[in-house]
């Protein structure tokens, strides 16, 4: 019951949307990637895909023009957006730890961005969510952009820096800036107790 109840109150609210660029949106539905036992992929949720295109659509409207972004139409389609989420964490998550760009990753995912732009009957005022997410992706063949991809310390998102000097740390201050914070507050009170005890 717990579970189910977790579920129903998760939202792709504007946090959910902290990468800056939709790709990284789409990469950062898997949750917690370098930790085998709290990772959590989002989009194997019933409907989650759906959701996140509705809420794609709303914090996202500026990048794909202010058209409605729609789920993937098929199984296919959906395969495709999958692997493209992964080939854009494959090729950018290494750049953004100072890692030297790798050929054949990059070659993949100029691959996945080609199968999740396979023509579809979208109409003008529409986009399917693997061609919103390839063409976001195509924005990361400017090295400049980059190199202002970021991995969040505290969730290891990806996001864009985008501050005048390029010293944003967290990829929500309101959110993962707060906990570390309280974090380190909670660590520098625990120090300070055990301190007091000692000299007691």
């Amino acid at each position: 019951m717990p579970v189910i109840f977790a579920c129903l109150m998760f939202q792709w609210n504007a946090h959910r949307f902290s990468g800056g660029r939709l790709a990284l949106d789409v990469v950062n539905t898997v949750v917690c990637r370098g930790d085998p036992a709290r990772r959590t992929d989002r989009f194997a949720q019933e409907g989650s895909v759906v959701d996140f295109a509705r809420a794609a659509t709303q914090f996202c409207s500026d990048e794909v023009n202010h058209r409605q972004i729609t789920p993937p139409p098929s199984a296919a389609a959906l395969q495709a957006l999958l692997h493209l989420r992964e080939a854009t964490n494959a090729w950018l998550r290494p750049q953004s730890s100072g890692e030297i760009d790798n050929p054949a990753i990059l070659h993949r995912l100029f691959k996945a961005c080609a199968a999740a732009c396979s023509p579809t009957s979208s109409s003008t005022g529409e986009v399917t969510l693997g061609e919103a997410a390839a063409r976001s992706a195509m924005a990361f063949f400017d090295p400049a952009l980059v190199q202002r991809t970021r991995i969040c310390p505290n969730c290891d998102w990806l996001f864009v820096d985008k501050s005048k000097n390029r010293s944003r740390l967290w990829c929500d201050m309101n959110v993962c800036g707060n906990r570390a914070k309280a974090r380190a507050h909670y660590a520098r009170r625990r120090k300070g107790e055990i301190a007091l005890r000692v000299l007691q």
